[in-house]
């Protein structure tokens, strides 16, 4: 006859069986999703699209009732190209029951990305102000705010997102946010500027502060914006103290100078300020051929000749950077001096490239902020579409 405490006995073993057998069940189960999600993510990083989607494919597939892996394969669809059916799996997300709010955030964060690739502005707004706000501490959030309201064409709104975002999140990516809020601020002025709004670009100049090392681009802005009111004696006067202070930025203020010249008639005033800028280390080889231009002028052509020919050498003296001054000497008499002149350059071509180095989206003038893609002056070239996030 069997005893009782055999009995309990018996129970305990088969309850251990049956545990163990489910949990070694579920561990076969999940194994697999875990693999491919994990290694899903490792093709991301890696760069490697085609086999992210794979991987996060077949990780979904193993287990439909995980969210995870469906949120990355959209994420992955739309970076690849595919916006629409990104969409399409964030919004089945969206009706899970029981999400966490970290999981909320990233679902609805992932469809606002897919909504703004769709260009489909208008519901990507109301989308973003329907989120709590928790949302104000992610950075995604205030990068998609930012990008809605910069396509609907409202600027200002754009702008003050930036400086919202550098106050409410503070530290490093407050201060990324600080740094993109100026050189928006800037893009905006020089839109005006050459759009002949020169009050408008003043206006944008003044948000600018003197403290974060712009002011160089500061000087070239305000030099056009006087261009463009008419004011060529404020555009020299503007350009050449620029050019002074910042020898660096010279190819973009030379233009300016010599356009404000050509209009004012007033050569020889630039004269002595280009001869002390010519002098500082590092002063670009455009500088020097502008001080020969003036000189040739005012009728001071062996200034010039000699000022060029002593530059023999520089790998930046060439073909192109002294085109302006040989189509002068090609012209005239004696021979020898186109000759001399050519005789000093350094014969490679410069790369005048203007192209966004995100995209490759060309621009109609010098520019911080890219609207095609959404880039600014100086962010990391995007390798494999977007980081993990």
């Amino acid at each position: 006859m069997t005893t009782f405490p055999t009995l309990i006995f018996v129970a305990v073993v088969v309850i251990l069986i049956v545990v163990s057998g489910y949990m070694l069940l579920r561990k076969r189960t999940d194994e697999p999703r875990e693999d491919n999600y994990i290694r899903g993510l490792e093709y991301w990083l890696e760069g490697d699209l085609p086999a992210a989607i794979r991987s996060m494919k077949a990780a979904a597939q193993t287990d439909r009732r995980s969210v995870e892996p469906y949120l990355q394969l959209g994420n992955l669809l739309r970076i690849s190209g595919d916006p629409a059916r990104a969409a399409n799996i964030h919004r089945s997300l969206t009706v899970r029951p029981r999400l966490s709010r970290g999981q909320i955030l990233a679902i609805n964060l992932s469809l606002v990305d897919d909504l703004l690739a769709l260009s489909d502005w208008e519901e990507a707004g109301r989308l973003l102000e329907q989120l709590d706000k928790s949302a104000r501490r992610s950075e995604r959030f205030w990068r998609a705010r930012f990008r809605q309201y910069d396509r609907i064409g409202q600027p200002s709104s754009a702008a003050r997102t930036l400086k919202d975002a550098a106050r409410h999140l503070g530290g490093t990516e407050g201060a990324v946010f600080a740094e993109r809020y100026e050189l928006y601020q800037l893009d905006r002025a020089m839109r005006a500027a050459t759009s002949q709004k020169p009050g408008e670009a003043r206006r944008l100049l003044n948000s600018v502060s003197s403290e974060t090392g712009r002011q160089d681009l500061v000087h070239f802005i305000s030099a056009t914006a006087s261009l463009a009111d008419g004011d060529v004696e404020g555009a020299a006067e503007t350009a050449t103290e620029g050019i002074l202070k910042y020898p660096e930025l010279s190819e973009l203020l030379l233009p300016v100078l010599q356009k404000s010249l050509l209009e004012s008639g007033r050569f020889g005033r630039a004269i002595p300020i280009l001869e002390s800028a010519v002098r500082k280390p590092g002063a670009p080889i455009s500088l020097l051929m502008t001080l020969a231009l003036l000189y040739e002028k005012v009728g001071d052509r062996e200034l010039a000749l000699d000022l060029i020919s002593g530059r023999s050498g520089d790998p930046d003296l060439t073909p192109d950077a002294a085109a302006p001054y040989l189509r002068i000497l090609i012209h005239d008499l004696p021979d020898c001096d186109f000759s001399r002149i050519w005789a000093a350059l350094h014969l490679p071509e410069s790369d005048k490239s203007t192209a966004c180095p995100a995209c490759g989206a060309r621009a109609e003038h010098v520019g911080w902020y890219c609207g095609a893609c959404g880039a600014f002056s100086g962010d990391p070239v995007p390798h494999g579409g977007e980081t993990v996030s």
